[in-house]
């Protein structure tokens, strides 16, 4: 018969990885976009990361460790220690997840996959070709003439995290935005529209403003929000942007529009650079990611194996 109180810890450990999990989802969910993309995560994939993390560092003191609750109870130490190597484990498994991310984006982009820009049916596709000059607009944050661009805006100043901490910096918002494009790669064009797309672009630039300054030429305000409640504290904005000119590479789903085929949705990424550029970026990165979260794991299982006397 199973011990009542093990079931009971059973229980209490499978809500906390729930609990974990749906938090890390949504906290990634809400993370400005281009930090939320930046190490090629998703709010799924993070979640998923968090409760295997959790869920392996459970397994490991459960089936491994000797731990003593009067031990946990009465030193501190003990279990910030055990909680120290609970977040290397966590942490291994988003890089892990990462990894996965950027290998899906390396599958897509490879240059033996790429469609011709004139040629593509309604369907999933990746393309390539250079940004036309057909349609622009300005950049909100430097005014720079772009098809798409990504921002995000950090404060500066006391209490951001703690109120001992004398100049903290803290990344407070961010988005993405652009207007459709035209992509040709010499066989016709192809229109993209960049709402909702995930962008990885270059040129970046920082603006910064200091309270009671005024606006930068070309500033539109992206964030009216940070600009009122941090008017008192200095705001760095980071925009990178995709302008005619650029060669780009572009996948997700293609539909039929009354003026042909466009190339949008939530699941279009919009790289800058060439396929062979691309894909050997994310290649690269995708093993970083992969190898470092397997080595992150294993010192983090050995370490909660040290901790909780299982070595």
């Amino acid at each position: 018969m199973a011990d009542p109180f093990g079931l009971f810890l059973g229980f209490v450990a499978l809500l906390a990885v729930a609990f974990l999990a749906v938090y890390a989802y949504y906290e990634s969910a809400g993370a400005p976009a281009p930090v939320r993309t930046r190490h090629g995560l998703t709010p799924g994939r993070s979640a998923v990361a968090v409760a295997v993390g959790v869920g392996l560092a459970v397994l490991v003191v459960a089936v491994g460790g000797r731990v003593s609750f009067e031990a946990v109870l009465a030193s501190r130490r003990y279990a910030l220690r055990v909680g120290l190597w609970v977040v290397v484990v966590v942490g291994a498994c988003e890089a892990v997840a990462g990894g996965y991310g950027f290998a899906r984006r390396w599958l897509r982009c490879r240059p033996d996959r790429v469609d011709a820009t004139g040629r593509v049916e309604a369907g999933t596709t990746a393309v390539s070709g250079t940004v036309t000059d057909d349609y622009a607009a300005a950049a909100p944050v430097t005014g720079r003439t772009a098809v798409c661009w990504s921002w995000s805006v950090s404060v500066t100043g006391p209490g951001l995290r703690r109120y001992d901490e004398d100049d903290p910096h803290r990344t407070v918002d961010g988005g993405t935005g652009g207007c459709p494009f035209v992509l040709d790669d010499g066989t016709g064009p192809l229109c993209v529209d960049p709402t909702d797309a995930t962008l990885a672009v270059d040129g970046e630039r920082s603006v910064v403003r200091r309270p009671d300054s005024a606006p930068p030429d070309g500033f539109v305000d992206p964030a009216p929000s940070v600009e009122a409640d941090y008017a008192d504290r200095p705001r760095e904005y980071t925009e990178a942007v995709l302008r005619p000119g650029e060669t780009a590479t572009v996948w997700g789903a293609v539909v039929s529009d009354d003026d042909g085929p466009v190339l949008r949705g939530p699941r279009t990424t919009i790289v800058a650079g060439s396929p062979a550029g691309v894909a050997r970026r994310y290649r690269r990165r995708a093993a970083g990611y992969a190898l470092a979260g397997i080595a992150g794991g294993a010192v983090g299982v050995l370490g909660l194996l040290w901790s909780v006397g299982g070595l």
